[in-house]
């Protein structure tokens, strides 16, 4: 199984100690030990309490195990019943009292069992038609917190039926007590019932189940618990409580630095070598000590976030950067709210901040959608988001990140990029996309000039992302980046050459946008961009002239060498521009280099019917 295909985990609880990674085992030991010292006949109730996704039913899973694994002479009878299953009054009482007739009709129970099973069978039949769970007699018994609920109805038929029903439990006392070993019954998930439901639950228990050598093993929230019992009874869920379960132990925090470590050896399962390294291990570092860890307070919570990550990381292994993509999990796992914030608002949290930009104004965009976020997560939920998105932090008196650093964003893969924002949040790669794998196959083929220039012009009939006419906007931004980035000359030079050769046809088809709401920018211009950027980085002025004449030699587009000589001339001054003070930087030809290659050119365009550019006229 390769690591980046790895099953999603299931929300299942550990069955035994070999699974234990919390250190539960001893605890559950403890726990079995006094369950089976317990002395005498009478009825026990013990309460395992703990908040959702603590891990509960992993405890109850390795305490059982330990009474399986006692010597047969001691071994209890185990009744597992799962209240949740079953819904209503009567379905709770009846599906509890089966479960105690089916675990006990069993040939190896012996006959003090069997005859029990047959007579909690006859118990489940004798109150099937109560509409109030306890049986007759047991409304007076409770006072106030029930006898509100019981109909006239009930009470009329309980009348009837008092001498028979007192009768069966008599005998099913009897036959309990001639057991030679314990009934341990075991109710896990209460707190998923309704309050409804765990009130009757808890009546049951009261007024029906204390029945002789049974130990009750209830695994609950005691806060959600409680509020249920005052909500439907209308009594202190604490005192009700305390006189049902005569033991209520909390189960023992595990610790926050067992659950986090436990998902860091998880995270690394996932990962590759690679995923992690330089950079990307000081920044997951960072973002899981700031933020992410301070969710991870149960075990479930930790599954769930693990399983976010399974499930999208697995689509877009080598698009992303992996410690971007554990923070935007944990934000779609814990507080899905601000997910939908910032996928709605790229612009505002995309970038460096960008001149011009009202500082104020997008802060307090940023406090305001911060303000709406849960108070007891927002410190987390904003570290977070400090760290995935630099603007963010700008626009709340953070630092300030100049343009260089798109440049460096796009390249790390980083959801700050507006270049792999989408990849993020649509947790797949948007139509149009040029993918990593097909662009670092691209570069691959740079040399191969042929294979290059179709998948080159190919780009420019297949639709691209956004809307735009073509995927040759993104490729060609692509190549002007990694021309500006790369230390090998020769596929510079390749890409060059493929450039000028094919640059008019390029520039035909028009993927135009409009930045800062007035400059438009199309692929003339990104054409442009990547043959200045190819002449900058090729080499000396020896090299440089030599990859022109080399271009102009051969196949070219005149429209687009042209354009190119234009620019190069402006540097200087030539065709009529002005060189402002602050624009003076040290142009990539000299004047005297720039003038001869005019002349060539001019010679080339003499040639071309009808041709005529800027350039050719000086």
């Amino acid at each position: 199984m390769t690591n980046e295909h790895r099953p999603l985990l299931a929300d299942t609880a550990i069955s035994n100690s070999s699974q234990d990674r919390l250190d539960r085992s001893a605890f559950a030991k403890s726990l079995a030990r006094s369950v089976l010292g317990l002395e005498g006949d009478d009825s026990f109730v013990i309460g395992l309490c703990g908040p959702w996704g603590s891990g509960k039913t992993s405890v109850l899973n390795l305490l059982l195990a330990e009474l399986d694994n006692t010597d047969d002479a001691k071994r209890p009878i185990v009744i597992r019943f799962n209240p949740w299953w079953f819904s209503g009054r009567s379905q709770l009482l009846e599906s509890f009292l089966s479960q105690f007739s089916a675990a006990l009709d069993l040939p190896e129970r012996g006959k003090s069992a069997a005859k029990a099973s047959v007579l909690f069978q006859r118990l489940s039949i004798g109150l099937r038609p109560l509409s109030f769970l306890p049986f007759v007699g047991e409304a007076a018994k409770a006072g106030s917190e029930i006898s509100n609920s019981v109909s006239e109805a009930a009470k009329t038929y309980a009348d009837t039926m008092r001498t028979d029903v007192f009768q069966v439990r008599k005998q099913i006392d009897d036959a309990l007590g001639e057991l030679d070993r314990r009934i341990v019954v075991v109710m896990d998930d209460i707190d998923r019932l309704s309050a409804d439901e765990i009130a009757e639950l808890f009546l049951i228990l009261k007024a029906v189940a204390d029945f002789p050598k049974t130990v009750y093993l209830l695994a609950f929230d005691h806060q959600v618990v409680r509020r249920a019992i005052r909500k439907k009874l209308g009594v202190s869920g604490k005192v009700y409580l305390e006189k049902i379960v005569q033991l209520q132990v909390a189960l023992p925090s595990v610790g926050h630095t067992a659950i986090q470590q436990m998902f860091l050896e998880q995270v690394g399962e996932l990962l590759c070598e690679q995923d992690v390294t330089g950079t990307a291990r000081q920044d997951l570092g960072n973002l899981f000590h700031d933020g992410v860890k301070h969710f991870l307070t149960t075990p479930r919570a930790s599954k769930k976030l693990l399983n976010t990550l399974r499930f999208t990381f697995s689509s877009l292994k080598g698009e992303i950067y992996f410690p971007d993509l554990l923070g935007v999990a944990s934000l779609y796992t814990f507080a899905p709210s601000a997910v939908q914030v910032i996928a709605d608002n790229s612009d505002a949290f995309t970038g460096t901040d960008r001149y011009g930009e009202d500082r104020t104004k997008l802060g307090e965009f940023h406090k305001a959608w911060l303000d709406a976020v849960e108070e007891a997560i927002r410190p987390y939920v904003t570290d977070i988001v400090k760290r995935l998105f630099p603007k963010f932090g700008w626009a709340l008196d953070g630092p300030g990140h100049s343009p260089e650093f798109e440049t460096i964003w796009r390249r790390q893969l980083r959801v700050c990029s507006s270049a792999h924002f989408d990849k993020y949040f649509l947790l797949a790669l948007p139509s149009g996309t040029i993918s990593e794998t097909e662009w670092s196959k691209i570069v691959d083929m740079i040399l191969d000039g042929d294979q290059f220039e179709r998948i080159m012009m190919a780009m420019t009939t297949e639709r691209g992302r956004y809307g735009f006419v073509s995927r040759g906007k993104e490729f060609l931004e692509r190549l002007e980046e990694f021309v500006s980035t790369s230390k090998d000359t020769a596929k510079i030079r390749a890409v060059f050459k493929a450039m000028a050769k094919h640059g008019d046809k390029l520039i035909e088809v028009k993927d135009e946008e409009v930045l800062a709401g007035v400059l438009p920018w199309n692929n003339e211009t990104r054409v442009l961009r990547v043959l200045l950027r190819s002449v900058e980085y090729v080499g000396d002025e020896k090299a440089k002239m030599s990859l022109i004449q080399e271009a102009i030699r051969g196949q070219f587009s005149l429209l687009t060498l042209t354009e190119l000589i234009d620019c190069l001339g402006r540097e200087h001054g030539m065709f009529g521009a002005e060189v402002k003070e602050g624009d003076r930087r040290e142009p990539l030809l000299s004047e005297v280099s720039v003038r001869r290659l005019l002349k060539i050119v001019n010679r080339k365009a003499e040639r071309v019917k009808g041709f005529e550019t800027t350039a050719v006229r000086n």
